[in-house]
């Protein structure tokens, strides 16, 4: 139904080009998450367990939370539909474009099948020319 939407986009933002600055992204903000749940009770934890086990759970749960990831956006999929609006906004975009840029944006879609169309415009406009030759030439 929709052209795009989070079924399609979430895989790309996966394992796409950029899907390492994602999770670079995700492991800063769960380690900072972990950080302030610690809160005023880090030193402590530092002093029982040391530093070093600290740093190690903070890694676990920052990879669990990215193993976890595909299954968290895929079940939040109609909020992130809803919450990015790509519908609404394409339909802005697409309406807001000039002429010649709704052409350029569609040219390549059917570009690879444009000597199909100029082939079928010449045999229709052949069969309508000797139409019209038989029926107004006699």
């Amino acid at each position: 139904e929709n052209v795009i939407n989070a079924r399609r986009i979430v895989p790309a933002m996966i394992n796409g080009q950029r899907a390492g600055a994602l999770c670079d992204l995700i492991r800063r903000e769960v380690e900072m998450a972990v950080d302030r749940c610690a809160g005023s009770v880090q030193p402590l934890i530092a002093m029982t367990v040391g530093k070093e086990p600290y740093e190690e759970a903070k890694a676990l749960a920052t990879d669990r939370v990215i193993a976890n990831l595909p299954t968290v956006f895929f079940t939040a999929e109609a909020y992130i539909d809803e919450a990015l609006d790509l519908e609404q906004l394409l339909t802005e975009r697409v309406r807001s474009m000039d002429v010649g840029d709704f052409e350029q944006l569609l040219h390549p879609v059917f570009q690879e099948d444009e000597w199909i169309l100029i082939l079928l415009g010449g045999i229709l406009g052949f069969i309508v020319g000797m139409l019209q030759w038989h029926i107004l030439g006699t």
